[in-house]
């Protein structure tokens, strides 16, 4: 059985390009535009990582990520988190949270395909 990709992301053309490339890496990936759907189908999907946009329509992704560490179903699970700021205060939140990598948009998406290979390989 692969292993489960939860995305976040409401660039539509984005969330495409992620799926498809995740896709062909073998994952069983799910995307959603919105906090109220990730955070549904984190508990429902129960993937393996997520990745996740910090700023979408209907909340900050940092905050679903607080919420879904509180949760015993989800407390465990990996999380790569991606912005278009580059700040520094969304990076040291994003670590203090336990993600493995923060990334900057714009970024080469094959890169993050291979981060993910890679933490989703980590124990």
């Amino acid at each position: 059985m692969s292993a489960r990709i939860l995305v976040l992301e409401d660039d539509d053309a984005l969330s495409q390009m992620l799926v498809f490339l995740l896709e062909h890496h073998g994952f069983e990936v799910r995307a959603v535009p919105t906090i109220g759907a990730a955070r549904s189908l984190a508990t429902q999907f129960l993937p393996a990582l997520m990745v996740i946009d910090v700023r979408v329509p209907d909340g900050n992704g940092l905050d679903l990520l607080e919420s879904l560490r509180s949760d015993p179903a989800t407390k465990s699970m990996k999380a790569i988190v991606m912005s278009t700021e580059n700040s520094h205060a969304i990076k040291t939140r994003a670590q203090a949270l336990g993600a493995l990598a923060f990334w900057h948009k714009p970024f080469a998406i094959k890169e993050l395909a291979e981060q993910v290979k890679s933490a989703v390989a980590l124990p």
